[in-house]
């Protein structure tokens, strides 16, 4: 993974953070969430070009993006939130759709 990629996959992770609060708050079909779950679709879909899928998780207080392991400190609330549910990884295909994305929020949030 370049270091170019790293930071994608970095700014990935924030806006699902961002988007996952949100759900927390209202509900996946909330017109608020909309803005989030755009924003988080678009930095997605660079990660999956050239590749037939993007893993993002968390291991040992790290980030994993496919088969690097990171620090982001920033992502703590994220992690948090993957440890409750006893998420270790999401793994996205590419052909991935903004309704699949939404879905997903749906069944981990």
């Amino acid at each position: 993974m370049s270091d170019d990629s790293k930071l994608q996959g970095l700014s990935f992770g924030r806006s699902l953070q961002v988007a996952w609060k949100v759900t927390t708050i209202y509900s996946v079909d909330h017109p608020a969430l909309q803005a989030s779950l755009q924003q988080t679709f678009a930095r997605l879909q660079p990660l999956l070009v050239g590749r037939p899928r993007f893993t993002f998780g968390f291991s040992d207080g790290r980030i994993l993006l496919d088969n690097v392991l990171t620090k982001d400190v920033s992502l703590a609330a994220l992690e948090a939130e993957f440890k409750k549910r006893d998420i270790a990884a999401l793994a996205f295909s590419s052909g991935v759709t903004i309704t699949d994305v939404k879905e997903m929020l749906r069944l981990i949030s």
